[in-house]
């Protein structure tokens, strides 16, 4: 289940979306990945481009794929540990992560 709410932000919101899918991108490209996200993207939509990016990356780009879980700052053993290890749980995990960190860089930027 992916927290939508932190810190009274929600992630439905156009602006914060945007900043988290903006976050993920800068996160894979210090990674050394070459993709980015649509940052016009709705939730469901980054979701879903979310999880078929993971389905590919996890299989063939295993290495660089923990090396973007460090950047994000998510312990390789909460994914190993997730519930049924599923994609979807993983990409839940990325994109609570990613909020989370938008938020805390406003809420310490005021």
């Amino acid at each position: 289940m992916l927290v939508k709410k932190y810190r009274g932000v929600s992630l439905n919101t156009k602006r914060v979306l945007r900043d988290v899918i903006f976050q993920l991108n800068k996160d894979l490209l210090l990674s050394g990945f070459r993709f980015k996200f649509d940052i016009n993207s709705n939730l469901e939509f980054f979701h879903n481009e979310l999880i078929r990016w993971l389905e590919l990356v996890i299989v063939k780009e295993k290495n660089l794929f923990f090396s973007l879980l460090y950047r994000i700052d998510i312990h390789e053993e909460k994914v190993l540990n997730v519930a049924n290890n599923s994609i979807n749980n993983i990409a839940l995990l990325i994109i609570e992560r990613e909020f989370h960190k938008v938020v805390l860089k406003q809420y310490y930027n005021c």
